[in-house]
């Protein structure tokens, strides 16, 4: 799943940690309120690659940066991502889900393609209103200029062209029998047919039977990983569900750019969404992904 098109986050003056950049932006440290026994810490992973560079660097820094021993704590997994490569964010999902109790993503602006199938395998998912998924239909580069194309449009082509050529037929038939001008209802329809097939002849033969292939696979691809993802995460007890919930992200939306928003999540792909105003713990995290996302900083695990 590739670049979307969208500028990155421009880098900013390195910086050794969250806190010193809480010092430069004068945002304070929200102290935890303690009564009696100390509330446990909160473990937070922001994974925040702003542009479409989802891959295994990032599955490196991130193993690198979280305790490398089993955690009961839950994990909040804070997402901003374009997405990036899908076998990197399978990878990251796993690695996280076998260290910590449970992963709970929270969204609270946008995961697309890539960062939208690792939302898929956390046990909890948190959208802010606006917050929103994307598609799974994975880009691929085209073999003649190397643009990318969405290999669900390499698909449709086909069925496109297909709903084209009846479309003719049908006309084509239509002025045949009205005007009287072939009496045989088969020969009309065999002209007719033969008509329409011709007109899009010059179409057909720039089909590549390799790309279309080749498309096939890309989309099994996502439909499987998120079929995965989703019976080990969000929907572990509805497999019919999540199956159906796995091709419509793959199939159904217009194009690979499409925003899928907290409702439509919801009412559409059938996601167990809570809203991200609702997460208790939202109101500490939020200063630090702010200051982060604004100092361009792509990875950092802390405990507050």
């Amino acid at each position: 799943m590739a670049t979307r098109g969208r500028k990155s986050t421009p880098k900013k003056t390195p910086v050794k940690s969250v806190d010193e950049l809480r010092e430069r932006s004068s945002v304070p440290e929200k102290p935890i309120a303690t009564q009696g026994k100390e509330k446990s810490k909160i473990k937070v992973l922001f994974f925040l690659p702003d542009d479409a560079s989802l891959s295994e660097m990032h599955l490196d820094e991130i193993s690198k940066k979280i305790p490398s021993t089993k955690q009961a704590d839950p994990l909040c997994l804070v997402i901003h991502s374009d997405g990036g490569n899908p076998f990197a964010a399978v990878k990251i999902m796993r690695l996280l889900k076998s260290i910590f109790g449970s992963v709970i993503a929270l969204l609270p602006e946008k995961a697309y393609s890539a960062g939208a199938l690792m939302t898929l395998g956390a046990d909890e998912l948190y959208m802010s209103v606006n917050a929103c998924l994307g598609p799974l239909d994975l880009p691929m580069e085209h073999p003649q200029d190397g643009t990318l194309i969405s290999a669900l449009d390499v698909i449709n082509a086909s069925t496109t062209i297909a709903t084209f050529v009846d479309e003719i037929a049908a006309k084509r038939f239509s002025d045949l029998r009205t005007n009287k001008k072939i009496r045989s209802r088969t020969e009309a329809a065999k002209i007719a047919y033969q008509s329409a097939t011709e007109s899009v002849l010059p179409i057909l033969s720039k089909i590549d039977p390799y790309l279309t292939q080749k498309s096939y696979r890309e989309l099994k691809i996502a439909w499987w990983y998120a079929y995965d993802l989703l019976i080990a995460g969000l929907m572990k007890n509805t497999p019919h569900l999540a199956w159906n919930t796995s091709k419509t992200l793959t199939t159904s939306f217009p194009a690979h750019e499409y925003a899928i928003f907290r409702d439509e999540a919801k009412k559409m792909l059938k996601l167990p969404v809570q809203g991200l105003e609702n997460f208790s713990d939202w109101s500490l995290i939020k200063p630090d992904f702010d200051i982060l996302r604004s100092a361009g900083i792509e990875i950092t695990y802390k405990e507050l």
